[in-house]
């Protein structure tokens, strides 16, 4: 049987243009845009949060590197600037439940299988607090300092250039290469 498009009626044609727009809507994304701005919020938050943390971090810990070099035989006033890498790390607490199984079988014949299986989840551990869910957080890993470079009075001579490089290099456990002894002008 062929249907011929002359022969259709006039309802028939709304049916099947119906058909072709609830077709087109079906097949259109949506997106709850309420949901959508909820979920971006806090990632935009805490990215700015954590390079605000970085800096304070990175702030501080060349304020100190300057108070305690310029207390050093030769050094006099000093400047500094320390360069991290990364933005450090949270470690959460995860929970990881683990199931193992071991299965053996028999056949008439007098063959054995042996079927081991193990399975686990994985899944973060939170805390309620004030009626938000915060992942329960073990460890905080702080940014590594990737070099140093240092700006010092007394940076010309020789003996306190290698004393301050020698200083740096044991309190951030970084290779000599990575860090520059220059002369205050």
């Amino acid at each position: 049987m062929k249907l011929q498009f002359k022969q259709l009626g006039k309802n028939q044609w709304l049916i099947i243009l119906l058909v072709g727009v609830l077709l087109v809507i079906i097949a259109l994304p949506t997106e709850n845009k309420d949901s959508k701005t909820k979920e971006e919020t806090p990632v935009v938050e805490q990215t700015e949060q954590n390079k605000d943390e970085r800096e304070e971090y990175q702030n501080k810990m060349e304020e100190q590197l300057e108070n305690l070099l310029s207390q050093m035989e030769g050094v006099g006033k000093v400047k500094v600037m320390v360069t991290l890498s990364g933005s450090g790390e949270t470690v959460v607490e995860k929970d990881v439940p683990q199931v193992q199984s071991q299965i053996e079988e028999g056949d008439a014949s007098g063959g054995k299988r042996t079927t081991k299986e193990n399975t686990w989840e994985e899944s973060t551990v939170y805390l309620q607090k004030d009626g938000d869910s915060i992942p329960y957080v073990v460890k905080e890993l702080v940014p590594q300092v990737e070099g140093v470079c240092v700006i010092a009075q007394g940076g010309g001579n020789g003996t306190v250039a290698k004393n301050i490089s020698e200083a740096v290099q044991a309190l951030f456990s970084i290779e000599v290469h990575k860090i520059k002894v220059m002369k205050m002008k």
